[in-house]
């Protein structure tokens, strides 16, 4: 089936770029992993919660902005840059809100907290390295 929008407007080229990016992509892990016998469904198993929490921030937050605008009445870069703030923060919020209905917890949200202080600069990791590097040379030995 072939869906057909105005080219010339703003959220057709927003669509088809979209659609083209998921139609592209699953066939590129597909292909990506064949070599060493990795699936697309394992990928697809744990990312679709992060993809329909995002589809559902989007949408709430579009029909929440359409009802009631935001700064609507700020003009220029003042009001833009408002309004930009304002609708990061409410998307942010709905899809926080949304991946934890759909893993009925927030313990992704909290993995990701951990992943975030990790990475902060002169932080120092909880998990010993050694031990982590001891488990991934006994899990290789394992499969080999």
């Amino acid at each position: 089936a072939l869906i057909v929008v105005p080219i010339n407007t703003a959220l057709g080229i927003a669509a088809a770029w979209t659609a083209s990016f998921w139609i592209l992509t699953v066939p590129a892990f597909w292909y990506a992993g064949k070599p060493i016998g990795f699936g697309v469904l394992p990928v697809i198993a744990e990312v679709w919660r992060y993809i329909v929490a995002a589809l559902l921030a989007g949408t709430a937050s579009a029909l929440v902005l359409r009802t009631a605008p935001i700064f609507g009445g700020m003009p220029g870069a003042l009001g833009a840059f408002a309004r930009i703030v304002a609708d990061s923060i409410l998307v942010g919020i709905l899809y926080c809100a949304a991946v934890a209905l759909l893993y009925g917890g927030v313990a992704p949200l909290l993995q990701f907290k951990g992943l975030l202080f990790e990475m902060m600069p002169g932080r120092k990791s909880r998990r010993n390295v050694s031990a982590v590097a001891a488990a991934v040379a006994e899990a290789k030995a394992a499969t080999t």
